[in-house]
């Protein structure tokens, strides 16, 4: 189960939803998975969204494989400073533009921003903004920090895997340009505080309504002036979210669970939170509620229901979008499988190991299906009602198989044998 989240706030009420979120941490740290995880929640909950990665402008803009190495992000160099602030400023730009133009309702500014001149820069510019077009924006600096080495490793292990050095075939190499360029991060980064919003408040009254959210190693949060809907919206959301990348399995059929093991399943039921009608019925007015009970969970899970809806609802929130559960499109016969990592978009099926078929009115094994072991994509996965099969219920049936079986071979010696006499 999740570990309990400690979390503390002051609230200050403001009616406008009109938001840029502006991340704050050392590279590293997560920011970019919170940034798609807020990014798909918000928009599942029908807020118009948009991410904008200052890093991609930059790979963007130079178009050579050199801008990634460590000295571009060497703080005493004023002129690649100048560089990487006109970045942000045109990232900065382009979100104010699909708030404002667009009618968006929350744009994410997915960067470092780890000093406090970036960060004041930043709002200097959302203010003539502002006061260009007459709109009054929510300013929100959310903080991821981590001191966690295991998760620190691991993130640098993803950042290894990202853009900047896919194509580096030296990994050794390209690791001791991203660690120089950490350190190049952590020379110059000052941590955010509640202390630096009520400063920036005071320089710039009236003209920014400014909040501050805190997250430290995923399980703690603490948060400041969170003024409008949107941001307690989303303040409810990272209480409950974390890490764990599992997998969702979802069954029809509460049968299916007794016969757990039939499937072509690398897990034992044992391992897995089962997620029934019961716990269905409990959120069955509050689908926030529901997402947020599934995040919660630190472990795989399985969900035993056939309330499309809310199957569906949770397909669209993991973002799957080659199948969705219908009375013609679906199988009591199969456990579907959700991949919860932020790269997979996939459902996945698993058909039973042990499977029968009815043939002249007598039932007898499909040999066919027995020794076949399979999953597949629901994308490649044939739709022809020859393949129709029967699971038995359990492996109590199998004596009245082998017993009926016996009873035909039984008939069929002995009409032989009367035969040949």
């Amino acid at each position: 189960m999740c570990k309990p989240k400690r979390t503390t706030s002051l609230t200050m009420p403001n009616n406008n939803n009109r938001t840029v979120i502006i991340m704050v941490g050392l590279p590293a740290r997560g920011k970019s998975y919170i940034t798609k995880k807020i990014n798909n929640y918000l928009s599942w909950s029908g807020y118009s969204t948009k991410l904008f990665n200052v890093g991609n402008k930059r790979r963007t803009q130079a178009g050579v494989n050199e801008n990634h190495r460590f000295d571009f992000f060497d703080p005493t160099n004023l002129s690649n400073v100048q560089c990487r602030d006109q970045l942000a400023l045109e990232s900065m730009n382009e979100l104010l533009d699909f708030l404002h133009l667009e009618k968006g309702d929350l744009g994410i500014f997915d960067a470092t921003n780890s000093t406090l001149e970036r960060r004041d820069m930043l709002i200097q510019y959302i203010i003539r903004y502002s006061d260009s077009c007459g709109e009054l924006f929510n300013v929100l600096f959310l903080e991821s920090v981590c001191d966690d080495s295991d998760l620190i490793d691991k993130n640098v292990f993803l950042k290894l895997q990202g853009p900047d050095y896919k194509n580096c075939e030296d990994r050794d190499q390209a690791l001791a340009d991203f660690r120089k360029r950490l350190s190049n991060y952590e020379r110059c980064y000052i941590t955010m505080s509640s202390k630096e919003i009520q400063a920036l408040g005071r320089k710039y009254p009236n003209q920014v309504n400014l909040s501050f959210i805190k997250i430290i190693n995923i399980y703690e949060l603490s948060s400041f002036n969170l003024n409008c809907k949107i941001l307690r919206h989303l303040n409810k959301f990272l209480l409950n979210f974390n890490n764990y990348e599992k997998n969702i399995y979802i069954t029809l059929d509460p049968s299916n669970v007794e016969r757990f093991h039939e499937f072509d399943i690398r897990e034992e039921l044992h391992h897995l939170h089962v997620f029934s009608e019961a716990g269905f019925s409990e959120v069955s007015e509050d689908r926030h509620q529901l997402i947020s009970d599934l995040e919660a969970i630190e472990s795989n899970l399985i969900i035993v229901n056939d309330d499309f809806v809310k199957l569906n609802l949770i397909l669209k929130y993991y973002n799957i979008q080659n199948f969705t559960f219908t009375e013609d499109s679906s199988s009591r016969d199969l456990i579907y499988c959700i991949n919860t990592s932020h790269y997979n978009d996939k459902l996945t099926t698993f058909e039973s190991k042990v499977q029968v078929c009815q043939c002249d009115s007598e039932w007898a094994t499909n040999t066919d299906a027995i020794p076949t072991l399979s999953s597949s994509s629901l994308s490649s996965r044939s739709n022809s009602s020859n393949n129709i099969t029967t699971p038995i219920d359990s492996f109590a049936d199998l004596p009245k198989l082998s017993a009926k079986f016996n009873k035909i071979m039984e008939e069929f010696v002995n009409t032989e044998g009367e035969l040949q006499s």
